[in-house]
């Protein structure tokens, strides 16, 4: 009902008066879903997945005009619990939680809610929103042109856009994408795609098609090494002393500055492999091997 009494009627975007015919923008993320009906206000079981109602639920919650998680949810009695001092002391404790959603899009809303003194004082106003899905509108239909099934990462297009919206200041407390290779395949396809903004220029649409679609060069996989097998403590001590008379005159030989030269010397005198203290196994041979051979020294 509107102040001068007449019936609202609820659009996917504002909210509007038949009587004084006054008009009210609204921010409510549910509108943007396929299937909206007025009528009802509620979903439809026909409801299908939205890429737009994603980013702009995403964009929402960067910016703070999101409340978060609902005050029931486990995640906020979780992170009570935690020792949060910084942005990525949040992240971790989401990577660690048991849920199979770790609220990533959410990572703004609990720095406002635990660090508070870590959130931005700049706000975002209703014309950067505006143009922030008008930018996304204008690189999601020409991407659906294409033909093609890759789409960029949303919290790496979020990145882009508010930083071309002038709102980089609420990255401070926004997951990022961290891979660097797949940061710049996302760039590159952005590139050959015209760019946030609408090219002035035609693009070509099938070179960039072949370019997604084309297998990326495959990495050449690492050899594998033979494990060492676990030694204990005093076998280790046997085998040192045996070969070198004693565990103090073998660090003495062969530590000199550098403390990991003796491990490293004493693997080889074991006929150990000692690479095997900078390869990346999921046997725990490495990590107990290195934690004796230290211990001894």
């Amino acid at each position: 009902m509107c102040t001068c009494g007449g019936v609202i009627i609820q659009t996917n975007y504002s909210n509007v008066c038949t009587s004084c015919g006054l008009e009210n923008r609204s921010y409510d993320s549910n509108r943007y879903l396929p299937g909206y009906n007025q009528s009802h206000s509620v979903l439809r079981y026909t409801s299908t997945y939205s890429r737009r109602y994603r980013f702009h639920s995403l964009l929402l919650k960067t910016i703070f005009y999101h409340s978060g998680p609902p005050q029931s949810d486990e995640i906020w009695s979780y992170l009570k619990k935690q020792n949060l001092k910084t942005v990525g002391d949040i992240q971790t404790a989401l990577s660690k939680t048991r849920y199979k959603n770790k609220r990533y899009d959410c990572l703004g809303i609990f720095c406002a809610a635990f660090l508070p003194h870590l959130v931005p004082k700049e706000r975002v106003s209703p014309d950067q929103i505006e143009l922030s899905m008008k930018l996304f509108d204008s690189v999601l239909s020409r991407w659906k042109t294409t033909q093609v099934s890759r789409f960029w990462s949303y919290f790496w297009l979020l990145e882009q856009i508010l930083k071309e919206v002038g709102a980089g200041f609420c990255l401070r407390t926004c997951k990022r994408l961290i891979c660097k290779h797949r940061r710049a395949f996302y760039k590159e396809m952005l590139k050959r795609l015209g760019g946030l903004r609408p090219p002035k220029c035609d693009w070509d649409k099938k070179s960039f098609s072949e370019w997604v679609s084309r297998p990326r060069v495959p990495v050449s996989p690492k050899k594998t090494l033979p494990l060492t097998p676990h030694l204990n403590e005093s076998s280790l001590r046997v085998r040192v002393e045996k070969l070198w008379g004693s565990s103090e005159l073998f660090h003495e030989r062969t530590c000199g500055a550098d403390p990991g030269y003796g491990v490293r010397h004493l693997l080889e005198s074991l006929g150990c492999d000692p690479t095997i203290l900078t390869r990346r196994v999921s046997a725990p041979s490495r990590r107990f091997l290195y934690r004796d051979a230290r211990r001894i020294f």
